[in-house]
């Protein structure tokens, strides 16, 4: 099968469905198929989609049991060898599946990120992401002017946007449930390195993104007291990836980084969640298997 699954993850998407559903009806190259797992929405924004898009499945959960865990789901019911992950605040140019099935044919062994603009198309919010000493992932490129772009190999891609083989990411191990937002395409992208994948950016693939649009639509910003204690709790348990030696290197740069994020938060008062999800974190290390 040549063609291509389309996975869409929504929580009360009903603000960016419409673009969501016109860019994939736009595509030169068209989708075989359109999963969409609902993490118990209440904003009816399933009407949009049934209404909007062709060859749909819809599953609905009866509660939000988190990002990876949908993903899981959706991945192990695709008709298709060729995936395509997407957020519900993500919108597509038109000839994004046709050169996102042209890497596929070119690359083996790999998992892709595309070029993520914001919204409005004005500036990078990714191509693809890193992963420093200090264990806390950044955006690559975010905020600057896309110019002169060229594929290259990266640390991790975004979840929020990305391509791949559903075999090789069910060889990779899949996303582990337990992180249930935020970092979960971290842990996924160490696991699958270590496990012999790559990971690629592939400019010619470009994407639209919000950004945080569930939380800057409660909380005026891309923080929320939710997002601070999964992101805080999550970057601990990355440290689970790490093998002794690479440990030993890390440690002064996560212990570093961990007391700057202390002030970060405290300075938005956000210190009472991150310790939380520190001690969190930390007590989770003691009974979290990542290869279950």
């Amino acid at each position: 099968m040549n063609g291509i699954t389309v996975i869409i993850i929504n929580y009360n998407g009903s603000q960016f469905a419409g673009k969501l559903i016109e860019s994939l009806n736009n595509q030169t190259e068209p989708f075989a198929e359109i999963i969409i797992v609902d993490n118990a929405s209440s904003d009816h924004s399933d009407i949009e989609f049934l209404n909007g898009l062709s060859r749909i499945r819809y599953i609905y959960l009866k509660e939000n049991t988190g990002f990876p865990h949908a993903v899981n789901i959706a991945v192990s019911q695709a008709r298709q060898q060729n995936i395509l992950l997407l957020n519900n605040d993500i919108y597509l140019k038109d000839d994004f599946i046709k050169n996102a099935l042209n890497a596929l044919k070119q690359y083996k062994r790999t998992i892709f990120a595309p070029l993520v603009m914001d919204y409005a198309g004005k500036y990078i919010d990714s191509a693809g992401d890193t992963v420093p000493s200090d264990l806390k992932p950044r955006k690559r490129l975010s905020g600057k002017k896309p110019d002169r772009m060229s594929a290259a190999d990266i640390d991790s891609v975004s979840m929020s946007c990305c391509f791949f083989r559903k075999k090789d990411f069910l060889d990779a191990g899949s996303l582990n449930d337990y992180f249930f937002l935020y970092f979960e395409d971290v842990d996924f992208s160490m696991r699958a390195g270590m496990a012999g994948f790559n990971m690629r950016f592939i400019p010619d693939c470009t994407a639209f993104h919000y950004i945080s649009g569930s939380t800057k639509s409660v909380y005026g910003s891309s923080y929320s007291p939710l997002k601070v204690f999964y992101e805080t709790r999550n970057r601990v348990l990355l440290i689970r990836n790490l093998r002794s030696l690479s440990l030993l290197r890390r440690s002064g740069a996560i212990i570093a980084g961990t007391l700057s994020s202390a002030v970060f938060f405290a300075l938005r008062a956000y210190l009472p969640e991150f310790i939380s999800g520190l001690w969190e974190g930390i007590h989770s290390m003691k009974r979290v298997s990542y290869y279950d």
